[in-house]
C-alpha cells in the first residue's frame, strides 16, 4: 500500500486489509512523505499488528517509484498493490489466492467493483470482462484492470520489471500493456470483492488531462491504433464504464 494524504480514508482501508479472511500476508505501507497524519495512523496500525511493515519516504516521490520501493520487498508468491483510499471486502484475498493456487496457467486475476463515494457509500457496480481474450481485447479501448482488485504471481516482475517511474499517471496500464505482450493470462473472478473511492482528490480527476495525454501516449507507443477493429464487447464495455464513472462524479459532486 502507497499512501499520500489519504488521512481521511487510511483508517477503513487498513482495517479492510487486516480483517481479511485469509490471515497469513504481510501488509507493506510506505508513506509517500504525505503532509496530513497519515503517517500517524500507519503507526497506529503497527503496534496492534505485526504483520504491518511501515517505511516512510524521505521525499515525494510518487505512485511509481513508492510501489517498485515495497515491490522490492515482497518475498511470497503473491503481490497486490493496494489504494490507500479503497476499501476490500472479507473474502477479497482468500478468493483471489484461491483462484491462482488452483489455476497454475494463470498470472494475474482480479475482481469486479462497487463504486463508493467519500462516505463510503456505495452507489454504483462495474463488470469487468472475464476470460482473457475479451480482457486483452478491451485493453485497446478502456483499461479493464482496477488496481486494488488485482493480485499477481511475484515471478511475473522477474520478466517485465515493474512499474515505470517516469510515469505520475497510466502507470498501471504501462504495466498490463507489458504484461499482455508477453502473454500472462489474465482472468476476472465476477465478483464485486473491492470497493473503489471517488472523491475529488483521486487522480482520475486531479490530473486527468495528464492521464488522457499519457494513455494516448501509450496506446501510441503499443500500436494500439493499427490494430483496432471492431469489437463489441471490449466496445460496450467502453461505453459502460464511461457512463458509470460520470455517473459517480455527478454523484460525488452533488449530492455526496
Amino acid at each position: 500500500m502507497a499512501v499520500y494524504n489519504t488521512a481521511l480514508y487510511l483508517d477503513e482501508s487498513i482495517w479492510s486489509i487486516l480483517n481479511q479472511t485469509f490471515k497469513d500476508f504481510e501488509l507493506i505501507i510506505i508513506d509517500d512523505w504525505s503532509t496530513d497524519n497519515s503517517a500517524q495512523i500507519i503507526k497506529k496500525y503497527q503496534k496492534q499488528d505485526k504483520r504491518i511493515i511501515f517505511l516512510q519516504n524521505e521525499v515525494n516521490l510518487w505512485i511509481s517509484k513508492t510501489r517498485n520501493k515495497w515491490l522490492k520487498l515482497v518475498k511470497s508468491e503473491f503481490v497486490a498493490s493496494f489504494d490507500s483510499d479503497d476499501v476490500a471486502e472479507s473474502i477479497w484475498l482468500e478468493t483471489q489466492i484461491n483462484f491462482l493456487d488452483n489455476n497454475k496457467n494463470y498470472s494475474v486475476c482480479w475482481t469486479c467493483i462497487n463504486f463508493i463515494t467519500k462516505s463510503s457509500k456505495k452507489v454504483q457496480k462495474l463488470k469487468y470482462p472475464e476470460n482473457d481474450k475479451d480482457i486483452k481485447d478491451s485493453l485497446f479501448y478502456v483499461n479493464p484492470f482496477v488496481n486494488s482488485s488485482v493480485l499477481i504471481r511475484k515471478s511475473c516482475f522477474d520478466q517485465v520489471w515493474y512499474f515505470n517511474e517516469t510515469l505520475k499517471t497510466a502507470e498501471d496500464l504501462d504495466l498490463w500493456f507489458r504484461f499482455a505482450s508477453v502473454w500472462f493470462k489474465f482472468y476476472n473472478t465476477q465478483q464485486y470483492l473491492v470497493n473503489y473511492r471517488i472523491h475529488w482528490a483521486n487522480s482520475i480527476i486531479t490530473a486527468r488531462n495528464e492521464m488522457i495525454f499519457n494513455t494516448f501516449k501509450l496506446l501510441n507507443s503499443n500500436n494500439i491504433f493499427s490494430k483496432l477493429t471492431f469489437n463489441f464487447r471490449a466496445i460496450s464495455f467502453f461505453i459502460v464504464s464511461f457512463l458509470k464513472y460520470s455517473y459517480v462524479i455527478f454523484i460525488i459532486k452533488f449530492i455526496d
